[in-house]
Protein backbone atom coordinates (compact mmCIF):
# COMPACT_ATOMS: atom_id res chain seq x y z
CA UNK A 1 0.00 0.00 0.00
CA UNK A 2 1.51 3.59 -1.27
CA UNK A 3 1.23 6.48 0.92
CA UNK A 4 -0.35 10.19 0.01
CA UNK A 5 2.88 11.65 0.47
CA UNK A 6 1.15 15.29 -0.11
CA UNK A 7 -0.93 14.45 2.52
CA UNK A 8 1.35 13.16 4.68
CA UNK A 9 3.79 16.42 4.23
CA UNK A 10 0.40 18.68 4.78
CA UNK A 11 -0.15 16.57 8.67
CA UNK A 12 3.22 17.13 9.09
CA UNK A 13 2.96 21.22 8.59
CA UNK A 14 -0.22 21.56 9.79
CA UNK A 15 1.55 19.57 13.27
CA UNK A 16 4.68 22.49 13.29
CA UNK A 17 1.98 25.26 13.09
CA UNK A 18 -0.25 23.79 16.11
CA UNK A 19 2.77 23.78 18.07
CA UNK A 20 4.09 27.06 16.95
CA UNK A 21 0.47 28.54 18.13
CA UNK A 22 0.69 26.87 20.82
CA UNK A 23 4.15 28.49 22.15
CA UNK A 24 2.84 31.86 20.88
CA UNK A 25 -0.35 31.69 22.73
CA UNK A 26 1.47 30.47 26.10
CA UNK A 27 3.89 33.58 25.52
CA UNK A 28 3.94 37.15 26.74
CA UNK A 29 0.94 39.18 25.07
CA UNK A 30 1.74 41.86 23.26
CA UNK A 31 0.86 43.78 20.21
CA UNK A 32 2.83 41.36 17.98
CA UNK A 33 1.12 38.44 19.79
CA UNK A 34 -2.25 38.31 18.01
CA UNK A 35 -0.69 38.87 14.24
CA UNK A 36 1.12 36.47 14.74
CA UNK A 37 -1.52 33.71 15.68
CA UNK A 38 -3.70 35.24 12.88
CA UNK A 39 -0.80 34.78 10.53
CA UNK A 40 -0.38 31.08 11.65
CA UNK A 41 -4.15 30.57 10.95
CA UNK A 42 -3.50 32.05 7.82
CA UNK A 43 -1.10 29.56 6.75
CA UNK A 44 -2.60 26.74 8.36
CA UNK A 45 -5.82 27.11 6.67
CA UNK A 46 -3.53 27.50 2.97
CA UNK A 47 -2.23 24.77 4.34
CA UNK A 48 -5.01 22.40 4.78
CA UNK A 49 -6.86 23.84 1.54
CA UNK A 50 -7.50 20.92 -1.44
CA UNK A 51 -4.42 21.57 -3.94
CA UNK A 52 -4.62 20.25 -7.62
CA UNK A 53 -1.85 19.62 -9.39
CA UNK A 54 1.02 16.93 -10.52
CA UNK A 55 2.10 14.99 -7.25
CA UNK A 56 5.63 12.63 -7.98
CA UNK A 57 5.50 9.96 -5.78
CA UNK A 58 8.70 9.09 -4.02
CA UNK A 59 9.59 5.84 -5.21
CA UNK A 60 10.85 4.26 -7.69
CA UNK A 61 9.20 2.64 -11.21
CA UNK A 62 10.70 -0.83 -12.73
CA UNK A 63 11.86 1.17 -15.52
CA UNK A 64 13.90 3.54 -13.29
CA UNK A 65 15.33 0.27 -12.12
CA UNK A 66 15.71 -1.15 -15.40
CA UNK A 67 17.64 1.74 -16.97
CA UNK A 68 20.66 1.96 -13.79
CA UNK A 69 22.02 -1.13 -15.61
CA UNK A 70 20.71 -1.16 -19.44
CA UNK A 71 20.79 1.45 -22.25
CA UNK A 72 18.41 1.85 -24.73
CA UNK A 73 19.26 1.27 -28.38
CA UNK A 74 16.85 2.52 -30.74
CA UNK A 75 17.10 1.23 -34.27
CA UNK A 76 15.59 2.07 -37.67
CA UNK A 77 13.00 -0.21 -39.09
CA UNK A 78 13.42 -0.45 -42.50
CA UNK A 79 10.25 -1.35 -44.45
CA UNK A 80 10.49 -5.19 -46.22
CA UNK A 81 9.55 -4.33 -49.65
CA UNK A 82 9.32 -0.66 -51.33
CA UNK A 83 5.51 0.71 -52.72
CA UNK A 84 5.88 1.74 -55.56
CA UNK A 85 2.99 5.10 -56.32
CA UNK A 86 2.36 4.62 -59.92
Amino acid sequence: MSINVSKQKRKDLTDKIKKIHKFIAEAKQDENTYSLLAWLSEIEKETNTKKFGLVFEEHRETIDETLETHTPVLTENKPTQEINNA
